[in-house]
């Protein structure tokens, strides 16, 4: 398999030097859930799970990336994810599971987007899912978003909103 193979022969082939970096960021990037608000947030006992918007409970994240930082960034895409993957998965639930609307809102949607997004609001509809996303513009989702064509794929994501409204914005890129 291709697993057993990475780890047979590629990883034991990358140069000592580098692999000590790979395994430093690793550690350092998810040493953020041994302590601190990401381990209180996903790490300790909860009764939190995104199926229960399916029965009519609004989640709210109150954990703003201003005071948070990266680590509001990281939660907030981390739940996001779990979500729009329950969401994705209830059409194969109990009928009663799947007949509600649900929603998706996220303000200053460019903090958090990712390279899942997209692949889920093309999907979405299907769910019975309505995804809002307010930002500034769409330069700020290219800024946010990196990678090798950033431009292409902030346009790609917004164009999979059907709906777009803009309000007193100067931006000529955006409009």
């Amino acid at each position: 398999s291709l697993v057993n193979s990475f780890w047979a022969e590629r990883w034991p082939a990358i140069p000592s030097k580098t692999l000590g970096n790979i395994v430093i960021t690793i550690a350092a990037a998810l040493d953020r859930f041994n302590h601190g608000r990401l381990n209180r947030a996903f790490c300790q006992r909860t009764t939190l799970v995104p199926e229960l918007s399916f029965g009519g409970a609004v989640i709210v994240l109150a954990m703003p990336t201003l005071t948070w930082g990266t680590d509001g960034i990281i939660a907030q895409q981390l739940f996001k994810y779990i979500w729009q993957r329950a969401v994705l998965r209830r059409n194969s639930l109990e009928t009663r599971h799947k007949e509600r609307f649900i929603f998706l809102w996220s303000d200053e949607a460019q903090e958090t987007v990712n390279s899942y997004d997209g692949e889920f609001l093309s999907l979405s509809r299907d769910a019975k899912c309505c995804v809002t996303y307010l930002s500034q513009s769409l330069p700020s989702y290219v800024a946010k978003i990196g990678g090798d064509s950033p431009k292409e794929a902030a346009e790609g994501l917004v164009g999979k909103f059907v709906t777009h409204i803009y309000h007193s914005n100067s931006c000529p890129t955006t409009n």
